[in-house]
């Protein structure tokens, strides 16, 4: 079963619409194209600092980022952790909230 990673999709999904190649979007960005590959492929996930360079070159909320790099995190967790029952109901409560809300949380998590 392929892992879920919403955040990695959604940077190469803006990546590809915009017809730019790995190396030419983080070299735009301010990454490494093998870091980049990486954040794409949910292997790895930005500093704070990073997220922001890529929030503005794409134009997007880095609150919808971050909350797309807590919902891979919950993912990769579940897929560590698949026989714990109480979590999974958690974290399925957790990805059933819009996104909306999803960012709010992150924003007090954060706070």
């Amino acid at each position: 079963m392929k892992a879920e990673r919403p955040f990695g999709d959604k940077v190469r999904a803006m990546r590809v619409e915009r017809n730019l190649t790995l190396r030419e979007a983080s070299s735009q960005i301010g990454l490494s194209a093998m870091f980049l590959s990486e954040l794409e492929s949910g292997a790895k996930f930005p500093s704070p600092e990073k997220l922001q360079n890529i929030a503005e070159f794409y134009h997007v909320k880095k609150e919808e980022l971050e909350t797309l790099i807590t919902k891979q995190k919950i993912f990769r967790e579940l897929e560590e952790n698949p026989g714990d029952d109480q979590r999974l109901q958690a974290a399925r409560t957790i990805l059933s909230v819009d996104n909306e809300m999803l960012s709010s949380i992150v924003r007090i998590l954060n706070s």
